[in-house]
């Protein structure tokens, strides 16, 4: 029983750095919040510009935009499509 406990304590700070979610400062950030809550946490992007477009059953999309933040050694990427953050990707630079 101990085991699985400290092997609960141990995997927890992995999982709050889901695909979909991301920490950043002591708020947390997700897939399905709205750009505006993410200016509010993270502040204006340091650079952004337009996601590549991807197809949806044979229909294509707007790509939206790529918003680009820098933070302590670390670059994230987070697409928002129509006022929504869709996908978050991280690079350790």
């Amino acid at each position: 029983m101990r085991a699985a406990v400290l092997l609960a304590c141990l995997l927890l700070p992995i999982l709050a750095e889901a695909a979909d979610t991301v920490r950043i400062g002591t708020r947390i950030v997700e897939v399905g919040d709205s750009a505006a809550l993410l200016r509010d946490v993270a502040g204006e992007p340091q650079s952004r510009r337009a996601a590549r477009a991807d197809a949806e059953r044979g229909r294509r999309r707007d790509g939206g935009e790529r918003w680009t933040y820098r933070e302590r050694g670390r670059t994230l990427d987070f697409v928002v499509r129509d006022g929504v953050i869709v996908a978050i990707e991280r690079d350790r630079r």
